[in-house]
């Protein structure tokens, strides 16, 4: 009897898995079919469309971001209309969008061979050109263009702005002069600003420094001269720093250089001067900094102080850290200086905002650590005749404001906490007020 209902059993379950089994392969089969009719029917709603149609349903789905969708109705249409151009324009900036420039660039081609003078495929070349970071072969696409329209503005317009692009200032100056002798534009007003910014080749800036202590010593003031020159081999600054600080009066001299290596590579170089008890008899430096993709810069680097013997001599390495956020730039710097009990370290942080595209700044910053760079302790009121670690503590503020293409001001406020040079432990408080102007030329 056990077995009979075992078998009766078995035979209810394996009747039960084939009827499963059934109806999922029935389901599997049915959503096939489904699917198949819905294609079919898109297919068949798609045929019953026009050619027009058709191209403005691309145009919808390549503006709202179906651009694969947008090129596989842009195919459909040029099997049948091969020289219909402004599809294959649509679909060679869906390309460009997606940054298949080599596609985006064959379409481009294909109606430019066709229609040598097309002004669309013209201004669509040159855009992938742009932004394919090609402004060689971008110049060479408007230039093209201008033989066929040569009163083209917006052509014109572009091709001022890749000219300041390939450090062609005045070529874009006379271009831009020209556009606005026939209209006054804003656009083509503030091309000619940044044209004539950028072509400026020198630059001399002044800085002032106040700072009062909290205790022990009377305020003290430095100052600060440059002059820059751009050259073929890189940025070249010559510098004096006067010191007026414990009945002392005194100057530094300074050359500094920021050679270019390769590309997103270059370099800052400096060498400094002096007899002064307030600053390092000579202070090197090198530092190797790196452009990165996505805004990222890093640099490393060393300082070396001469303060007058073998035995008075320091190294400290250097090391940074820079990300571009939108408006925003973060920054961070490490300074670490062997010694005979192991190594001091200092830290700084800064965190800026650019306002008006750029022209204007305001920047927050904050150091803690050991300090003993020449310039902190000659603005810290510090003599430097012998290496000397202290303890600081620091926050500032700066503002920076550009008034016009030649002219620039700057502010800072700061105040430090820092460690006296004669008594370990004893803090005093420090603030500083700076003044700065820059004039290109």
């Amino acid at each position: 009897m056990t077995n009979f209902f075992l078998k009766i059993r078995q035979q209810f379950i394996k009747k039960r898995t084939l009827t499963f089994t059934y109806y999922k392969y029935a389901g599997f089969l049915m959503l096939i079919v489904c699917l198949n009719v819905y294609q079919l029917q898109a297919q068949t709603a798609l045929s019953n469309l026009s050619t027009a149609e058709l191209f403005q349903l691309a145009r919808e789905k390549a503006f709202s971001g179906q651009r694969a969708e947008a090129r596989e109705l842009c195919l459909q249409i040029l099997e049948e209309h091969p020289k219909r151009h402004e599809v294959r324009l649509l679909m060679g900036r869906t390309y460009t969008w997606d940054k298949l420039y080599e596609e985006g660039r064959a379409a481009f081609h294909w109606v430019l061979a066709d229609q040598p003078g097309n002004k669309e495929a013209i201004k669509a070349l040159f855009d992938l050109e742009m932004w394919s970071k090609h402004p060689e072969t971008a110049l060479a696409v408007i230039e093209e263009g201008l033989s066929y329209y040569p009163d083209d503005r917006p052509m014109r317009i572009k091709k001022a702005k890749v000219l300041i692009g390939l450090e062609q200032y005045r070529k874009a100056i006379l271009l831009l002069r020209e556009l606005l002798k026939e209209k006054e534009e804003v656009e083509v007003r503030v091309l000619l600003r940044k044209a004539k910014t950028k072509s400026f080749k020198n630059a001399a800036s002044a800085s002032y420094t106040y700072q009062r202590y909290s205790a022990i010593f009377a305020p003290m003031q430095s100052a600060r001269f440059s002059f820059k020159q751009k050259t073929p081999l890189g940025t070249i600054l010559l510098n004096a720093n006067y010191a007026n600080k414990f009945g002392q009066k005194d100057w530094q001299w300074e050359f500094d250089m920021y050679p270019k290596i390769g590309k997103g590579l270059y370099a800052y170089v400096n060498y400094g001067y002096s007899k002064s008890n307030l600053f390092p008899d000579h202070r090197l430096a090198i530092e190797l900094f790196n452009n990165l993709p996505k805004g990222i810069e890093v640099s490393l680097g060393f300082r070396k102080l001469y303060f007058g013997g073998k035995d008075q001599q320091t190294t400290i390495y250097t090391f940074s850290l820079l990300k571009y956020l939108g408006n925003y730039m973060i920054s961070g710097r490490m300074y670490l200086t062997p010694n005979e009990i192991g190594a001091s370290k200092s830290f700084i942080i800064a965190v800026r905002k650019y306002h008006g595209s750029g022209k204007h700044f305001a920047e927050l910053k904050a150091g803690t650590g050991f300090k003993i760079d020449d310039r902190v302790q000659a603005n810290l009121g510090l003599l430097v005749e012998k290496p000397y670690f202290f303890r600081a503590n620091s926050i500032s503020l700066a503002l920076h404001r550009t008034l016009d293409f030649r002219n620039t001001i700057n502010m800072s406020v700061a105040l430090v906490h820092q460690e006296t040079s004669f008594q370990r432990g004893n803090y005093l408080w420090v603030g500083t007020l700076n003044l700065g102007y820059n004039i290109k030329f």
